[in-house]
């Protein structure tokens, strides 16, 4: 009979109560992604995302992503950032 030597791994595992803290912690996280018609209006865009960011909280979300330059939309390709 022939027996395989089975290789260690690099990746370093968590011990002792590093184990529990993890296995402790819960398997899914409830993410939102926002959607919104900016404008050039910072402050209406900042308190559009507010209340968007509220609502996906409220509905479980503990990480929500905004759309890049959502603070503000320029009106011509000229105003782009």
């Amino acid at each position: 009979m022939t027996t395989k030597k089975i290789a260690k791994s690099s990746v370093a595992r968590p011990k002792g109560a590093a184990v529990k803290k993890i296995a402790s912690q819960p398997d899914t996280v409830r993410v939102a992604a926002i959607q919104m018609a900016s404008g050039p209006n910072v402050s209406a865009n900042l308190a559009e995302a507010e209340q968007l960011i509220e609502l996906a909280v409220d509905a479980g979300a503990r990480l929500v992503a905004l759309p890049e330059f959502f603070c503000i939309m320029a009106m011509k390709d000229a105003d782009v950032v």
